[in-house]
Order: C-alpha cells, then structure tokens, then sequence
C-alpha cells in the first residue's frame, strides 16, 4: 500500500522554518478538553493515507488508464509550483497569466482533501444509467445479447452494494484534472473574475500556521467556512509561514489591477490562524513549536489556579 498524501508535501514544506522537512502537530482531544502537546513529525508522516486516490479496477478500466493515474497525473503542482510561487510572490513579480493555475490549484487542494470525500452522499442506482451508457460506447463491438447479460450482472452487483465514496471522489478529481468537471469547472471561472492580494507578516516573529485542510472561505456575514461560493467575500490559502494568498470578490474590495500586495499585523494574523484551525478536521502544524503553543495558549487559555 502506497502512502498518498492529501495535502502535499511540497506544500507543507513552506511551513518547515526550524527544521527541514519537519513542522510540529497538534489536535484538540476531546475526551480531555484540552490541546496535545506539539510533537515533531516528518513530513512523510503527516497528511497521508494507503492508496487513497487509486481507482478500482473498473474505474481505471472504463477509462483506459492505470489504476494510480489520479496520484500520478492529477497533482501536476506538486513538482515546482509552490516554489515558483513564492519567489514570484516575495519578488512582487508575479504573472497574472498564472492566475488561472492559482485558482485550479487553490480548488484542487479542497477537492482533493478527504473532508469532501465525506460528503458524497451517492447510490449505485443514481449512477448506473451512465455506467451503461459508457460501457456501450466503449464496447460497441459486443453483440447486444452479451451486452444485455453484462449490464444484467453489472445491476445485480450495483444495487446491492452502497457506492464507494472513494469510486466517486476520484472520478471527480480526474475529471477536474481533464477539464470536464461541470461544478469545478464553474467556480473556477468564478475565482478568475477575483483580486488576488497576497499577504505578508510585519512581524518576523510572526507566523502562519496550516491544518490538514489547508484554507478557508469567509462570506460577506464575516462568517468562516471551509469553502463557500456563494455570497462570498474571500477565500484564504496560507503558502508559508510567513506568506499567503486570498482570491477576493471584486464587489468587497477596491484596487487597481488584479493583484495587491499587504502586510498584516499581529492581531490580523492570530485571525487568520484561528480561521484555519477552526477549520481543520483535526490536526494543526506549524514550522516550530512555539508558534503552536503560543496559538492554543491563546484559543484556550490555561485556567488560573
């Protein structure tokens, strides 16, 4: 079993600020009401599971295509983008033709998060009507009698059998990856239409922190979500300990151009922070243990004896 990682490691890497390759976690633990101690970890360790993005073998053959191409192909930005991205950013020399790249990589970070394979709530019954149609297309030399006894089988097994989240979460992910992903697709273009500002620390003893669902939606109530496309005011992505990236809704905000570059005092960073660790499933990581301590001491104040 392969380790796949959710949130990317070439990703996480930018939070690493006291020692290469490691970032220290924490999470709340709710039966003692109370934060874990930061414990270090490697970023092999962290944001991972077994062959989470791999296609059973009737997706990969119904698409021609091996089993870990959604791990292979679909994650293009994990080789140099991130890197590329921050020296453009520090440099204030960023191309605004990358916006485009922005926003996809922005949306895939969500869409690939386990947080949104939860949320499919899909039977076999609602999905075999295009399974027939693909596998007719496909096979149009199979005379019609051995066709019709294949979709015969092919319902018996489907509609006894509760459709796999990770079947239809990769399905949707490859899609996005080929373009054809309808919702994705939509608010993509949405997000192309938005002033970008990219945000620095006035404080070099500041710094951002990172969860294992990396970036927030606020709508214009001023309310925090984990993504929210509607009636909404901006959308945050940390790139670093001490850079990060909002796609803003140019009806909220006023700048010329479509990139801003701000810096952002302490109290609009423990905002910030809080927001992302609002906004986790469960862990939080930062380049060093202090900016984890420092954080929860501030979220969740140790009681006075």
């Amino acid at each position: 079993m392969e380790k796949q990682h959710f949130v990317p490691k070439s990703y996480l890497k930018n939070f690493c600020d006291q020692e290469e390759n490691h970032l220290f976690c924490s999470k709340f633990i709710n039966e003692a009401n109370k934060w874990a101690p930061p414990k270090k970890l490697h970023l092999n360790s962290v944001c991972f599971k077994g062959d989470f993005y791999n296609l059973d073998e009737i997706q990969a053959s119904l698409h021609n295509v091996e089993q870990d191409i959604v791990e292979r192909k679909a994650f293009w930005y994990e080789r140099n983008f991130f890197q590329d991205l921050l020296e453009e950013f520090q440099s204030k020399s960023f191309d605004i033709a990358k916006i485009p790249d922005l926003a996809f990589v922005m949306l895939s970070l969500k869409h690939r998060n386990p947080r949104f394979r939860n949320g499919y709530k899909i039977e076999y019954e609602k999905h075999l009507p295009d399974v027939i149609t693909k596998m007719r297309e496909r096979y149009p030399q199979i005379s019609q009698g051995k066709f019709e006894e294949l979709v015969a089988k092919a319902e018996e097994n489907i509609k006894n059998k509760p459709i796999k989240k990770q079947a239809v979460h990769n399905n949707s992910i490859l899609q996005a990856h080929a373009g054809q992903n309808e919702v994705f697709n939509k608010v993509h273009a949405k997000l192309m239409n938005y002033k970008i500002v990219v945000y620095s620390l006035r404080d070099e003893n500041e710094r951002f922190i990172v969860s294992d669902a990396p970036g927030f939606s606020v709508d214009n109530t001023g309310k925090t979500f984990d993504t929210k496309y509607v009636n909404d005011l901006y959308h945050f992505l940390p790139l670093s300990f001490n850079l990060g990236v909002a796609f803003v809704n140019p009806e909220h905000v006023e700048f010329e151009g479509n990139i801003s570059y701000q810096s952002l005092n302490s109290h609009e960073v423990f905002q910030i922070n809080y927001s992302t660790g609002i906004n986790r499933t469960e862990n939080l990581y930062a380049g060093n243990s202090r900016t984890l301590e420092k954080f929860i001491e501030n979220v969740f104040p140790t009681k006075q004896k």
